[in-house]
């Protein structure tokens, strides 16, 4: 059964049980809901955010950070019909907007403050050290560092956390600059300011594009590098959700017509996809050895992008390989940046 199939049939059952479930406390809520879902293998969960009556009360699809099952996490919540007794469906987890925060796990309390935070650049993302600020026995070390990774995905929200956050570091001592140092608490602002100040992932379209031609030698000895023209400008919209799908567009080069009717087609592509600017190409990559050429691009819908891409290269007379894959946090373009 496919995604859309299983949230019909769940959407179905939930529309049918909506006025006994919205009368449940929120722990008989989410326990009765999620077994609509019926379905190990799914990988998501739904919770509700309010209590019985209250008003704006929503519905909350997760993942639980699992970034492979965020494609189901937006399917069921497009899908979700207008229901009567809740306000709006959401994806993922948002931040608590709590500064207490806090969880009970074995037999311990763990709050917020009990966490510095140290935050780096790691690769085009926001990485963490994280240090324990309380005396910790040796046989709970482990339960601090599971307690930690809940806080964070509550205190930033699941998106960022999964997406937007690069390694996360338990360490005796920070090592970062002291005006990247905060408490658990004062971590939203602090990655916000890191991730638009410091990283520029302003979410805003450039205004000018800029390109760099960078080579990247072939681990294997006597093979042509790969040389990337990559759009550095494109920066400023990395791991935007409304972008989350990387698509490459293959076009085979074996000789130098092939080459100048590939470039022809790369410019066709361009001023095609960025017209609406809800795509952006992000690399041209020169494979020499495999002799193709491929045009990266980070778009929203995939699968009206691709008759597209695909009737301009056919437009001219090539027969281009398009393959997507689910990138939320653009790895397929930092690979060739930070």
């Amino acid at each position: 059964m496919t995604e859309q199939e299983l949230a019909k049939r769940f959407w179905a059952e939930f529309r049918a049980r909506e006025t006994v479930l919205a009368a449940l406390s929120v722990q008989d809520f989410v326990e009765q809901a999620n077994e609509l879902l019926d379905d190990e293998a799914l990988g998501v969960a739904v919770e509700v955010l309010g209590d019985p009556g209250d008003e704006g009360r929503e519905l909350i699809f997760t993942a639980h950070g699992d970034k492979e099952k965020f494609t189901v996490v937006n399917t069921f919540v497009s899908t979700a019909p207008d229901l009567q007794c809740f306000s709006r469906v959401i994806g993922f987890r948002r931040r608590t907007g709590e500064p207490s925060f806090e969880i009970r796990m074995d037999d311990m309390t763990w709050s917020a403050s009990d966490y510095r935070v140290g935050l780096f650049k790691d690769g085009g993302l926001v990485g963490l050290e994280l240090l324990v600020n309380r005396r910790v026995p040796h046989d709970m070390i482990d339960a601090s560092k599971h307690a930690a990774f809940i806080m964070l995905d509550h205190i930033i929200g699941e998106y960022d956390f999964a997406v937007r956050v690069g390694a996360v570091d338990f360490v005796d001592h920070l090592s970062v600059d002291e005006p990247w140092v905060c408490s658990l608490e004062d971590l939203p602002r602090n990655f916000d300011r890191m991730w638009t100040e410091s990283l520029g992932r302003t979410g805003l379209w450039p205004q000018k594009m800029t390109w760099a031609m960078l080579a990247f030698p072939s681990e294997v000895e006597g093979e042509a590098p790969l040389v990337v023209s990559v759009n550095r400008s494109a920066g400023a919209l990395a791991t935007r959700a409304d972008m989350a799908y990387c698509l490459d567009v293959v076009m085979e080069v074996f000789d130098k017509p092939s080459l100048q009717r590939a470039q022809d087609v790369e410019d066709l592509l361009r001023q095609g996809m960025e017209s609406q600017q809800a795509s952006i190409m992000v690399a041209s990559i020169m494979d020499r050895t495999e002799s193709t050429r491929t045009c990266r691009f980070y778009l929203s819908d995939p699968r009206e992008n691709k008759v597209k891409l695909d009737a301009i290269c056919r437009g001219s007379g090539v027969e281009p390989q398009i393959t997507v894959a689910f990138d939320p946090s653009w790895d397929g373009y930092f690979e060739f940046t930070d």
